[in-house]
């Protein structure tokens, strides 16, 4: 379990007029078995490019796994490929605009894959 404070700034329009997101939160990881590298992050913040308000709930959950049947398992010895979904969300449970993304695919081991 880790504790994590993130403050940001996104330039929207021009360098001059940005829009800042902080954010306060606890992050839970798996550290090995089949799920490792999978994490799920709770934070509660302020994100100005959907609202002004403080009192933003944020949730970013990534699973991934290790391929551990048939010719995936020899695939993934290989490339170090493992599949991953990734589900984030950014909502006040209010009347202002909320954000919701949906990730899926594929990740590879690059010094696997070029042989290094």
């Amino acid at each position: 379990m880790y504790v994590f404070t993130r403050i940001g700034a996104i330039g929207v329009v021009d360098r001059t007029n940005f829009r800042y997101i902080y954010e306060w939160g606890l992050d839970f990881r798996v550290a090995d078995g089949v799920y490792q590298g999978s994490y799920t992050r709770m934070s509660w913040g302020k994100n100005e490019l959907l609202s002004h308000a403080w009192g933003r709930f944020r949730h970013d959950t990534l699973l991934t796994w290790s391929m551990r049947w048939g010719w995936a398992r020899v695939l993934a010895a290989f490339t170090g490929a493992k599949p991953f979904l990734r589900i984030r969300t950014d909502s006040d449970f209010g009347d202002s605009p909320d954000a919701l993304q949906l990730f899926y695919g594929v990740t590879m081991d690059l010094n696997r894959l070029a042989g290094w």
